[in-house]
């Protein structure tokens, strides 16, 4: 019978019955390996794993060292070099892995760079040996498994966490914490190979570093403790300061497998610290802010992101315009999610996103636009940047900077209503959570539909970017002088429309104010018949000198002939009218919604943008 061993080593899983092998870690091809890949998923398990309560969110440090000499050997010696050289030696015969090619040769001494990634102030690898729902499991032990405090969680595949064997070229990875729940330190270490024999012995893949103990019939290797980890911890560079809970990774061997040439210290760390500050400046100005280092300095704000902090900064300033260069406007984006398909229609499920929005100094030329500008940083409670996303692929749009942040990412203070859509939006992002999409997760979920309510949120943007950042066009079609001069209602032209002239126009209008709600009315027809046609309608609240202060949305809105086309709203309270091509004019008559008391003695403006389908479209 196997007898237990403290003196920590490698014990690899033998291969099972069925002789079925593995050619490495499969999650590892689940993530475009870059270093931004990298750094956003060490972020984002640490700051998943920040201590509830606590006045600010973990603190996370970046590492390099490069050993040499007796210290590499010394480092080695404590890693168990003897034993692992062979599994990795054995592991560079298997067809098609050119990872391990260069152990061929026993006697390659292996790269020397190492990486700590050390998050402070979180919950550390607590569980034992066997729980199926610990950080010690998810991280150290299964594959494809996720636990996760909340649904504000960055990750939530359980495949972040393969990036730390992808970049190092030993596939090997040490972890050493400290526990929140006990004090403990603990220590263990995992290579991730392909299947291999060494001899007559064959072997699944992964290994585990650690003392060994029987287990089923043969030996595994389990965690390091107290003194013991420590001790081990110091030898291999990766030991904790005193009482600071939290877990150290390292990366044993770390390479940028993107790199045509291994970059020097100096440069690696410059690039994490570009990609740290690029993705996780929002959860480093939330309320309890995430805190990095790099190389042993703090990360502070770049001149790439500058502008979306200050105007995440200045969002509860923000005004209703932008005129100025530097100005900051913002604009609650209502959408209505599908429900959970466990549960019945919910309140909770009508949600706002806001769109924030800073005017930029105007570019030269389109050409002069930075890598970020003209882009919305999408994010979501975890506070890391999703995504910059690309409004404005015609170019039309001055230079600006803009966040959409949704869920209880877009306050403080979240609601029941930023939970459920926090939870939405986390259930459209792929494995790499670079994206809001339509996953098979949202499909599973929801009902149907989440695809569709996403691509309507993106167009809703593009729309407000355009309102906000374009000054409007008029040529108007004036109702009665009296409302010309005290309820003016016009017709926006459309890009259809010819020089001077717009391809609609209204006739009819009137508009009436009564208990708090401007009741109005009119026509509206193509200039150009013989054409299906959709238009939108939308309410403004207009100011002294004629331009728009805020918008009023439609509470109601009908046809006098609803045979004759069709009435649909939008979730930012405009409406849709749609006629056939035999349709000469649609009248209709609306409500707008209550106004706020003072608000009775505004101006009413009527806007209208729509399009002429062409007739082989009918």
């Amino acid at each position: 019978m196997a007898k237990a061993d403290d003196h920590p080593r490698w014990v690899f899983d033998a291969l099972p019955p069925s002789g079925a092998r593995r050619g490495g870690d499969p999650s590892e091809h689940a993530f475009t390996r870059t270093l931004d890949t990298f750094v956003r998923e060490a972020l984002q398990n640490a700051n998943d794993q920040s201590l509830p309560g606590a006045p600010t969110r973990a603190e996370v440090c970046f590492d390099l060292e490069e050993l040499s000499g007796s210290e590499h050997a010394s480092f080695l010696a404590a890693l168990g070099w003897d034993t692992l050289r062979l599994h990795l030696h054995s592991a560079a015969a298997v067809h098609g892995i050119s990872k391990f090619r260069p152990f061929v040769d026993k006697s390659h001494v292996p790269d020397r760079l190492i990486l700590r990634v050390e998050d402070r102030h979180t919950s550390g690898l607590g569980g034992d040996e066997d729980s199926d729902d610990s950080n010690f499991s998810a991280l150290c032990r299964d594959s494809l498994f996720s636990r996760k405090q909340n649904d504000s969680a960055g990750g939530s595949y359980g495949l972040g966490k393969s990036v730390y064997w992808a970049f190092s070229s030993l596939s090997t990875v040490v972890f050493h914490s400290y526990l929140a729940t006990n004090g403990r330190r603990r220590l263990i270490g995992r290579v991730e190979l392909p299947s291999h024999a060494i001899g007559d012995e064959h072997f699944m893949g992964p290994g585990w570093f650690g003392r060994t103990e029987p287990a089923r019939g043969g030996l595994r290797a389990v965690s390091v403790w107290d003194d013991d980890a420590q001790d081990l911890a110091r030898r291999l560079h990766i030991d904790r300061q005193p009482k600071v809970t939290g877990t150290t990774i390292l990366v044993v061997g770390f390479r940028d497998p993107t790199g045509e040439g291994q970059d020097g210290v100096p440069a690696l760390l410059d690039k994490i610290r570009q990609s740290a500050v690029r993705y996780f400046w929002p959860a480093m100005h939330f309320a309890r802010p995430l805190r990095i280092q790099v190389g042993g300095m703090p990360v502070s704000v770049s001149d790439e992101v500058a502008p979306f902090v200050t105007a995440w900064q200045q969002r509860d300033a923000a005004g209703a315009q932008l005129v100025r260069p530097g100005d900051v406007a913002r604009r609650s984006i209502p959408t209505h999610l599908p429900r959970r398909r466990e549960g019945k229609e919910h309140p909770d499920q009508r949600g706002i996103c806001e769109l924030i929005v800073r005017l930029a100094e105007p570019a030269q030329k389109s050409q002069e636009l930075g890598a970020l500008d003209n882009r919305v940083a999408l994010f979501r409670g975890a506070g890391m940047v999703v995504k910059y996303f690309s409004p404005d692929p015609t170019g039309i749009l001055p230079r600006f900077h803009a966040i959409l942040a949704v869920g209880t990412g877009r306050a403080d203070r979240a609601t029941p209503s930023d939970e459920y859509v926090e939870a939405f939006f986390r259930a459209s992002e792929p494995p790499g959570h670079d994206e809001w999409h339509l996953t098979e997760r949202l499909r599973v979920e929801f009902t149907q539909g989440g695809g569709a309510r996403i691509t309507n949120l993106f167009d809703e943007v593009r729309k407000a970017l355009r309102e906000m950042l374009l000054p409007p066009t008029s040529d108007a079609q004036r109702g009665p002088e009296l409302l010309q001069r005290r309820y003016p209602l016009g017709a926006v032209g459309t890009p259809q429309a010819s020089a001077g002239s717009t391809a609609f126009h209204f006739t009819g209008l009137e508009a009436t104010f009564s208990d708090g709600c401007w009741r109005f009315a009119g026509t509206v027809e193509p200039k150009n018949r013989g054409h299906a046609w959709t238009v939108t309608i939308a309410l403004k609240i207009l100011g002294d000198d004629g331009g728009n202060v805020d918008d009023l949305k439609i509470a109601e809105l009908t046809l006098r002939d609803p045979k004759r086309g069709k009435v649909e709203r939008t979730a930012d309270g405009a409406a849709i009218l749609s006629a056939t091509r035999t349709t000469d004019g649609l009248a209709f008559t609306g409500i707008s919604e209550r106004l706020a008391d003072g608000d009775q003695l505004c101006e009413l403006g009527l806007e209208i943008s729509g399009e002429l389908l062409a007739l082989e479209r009918l």
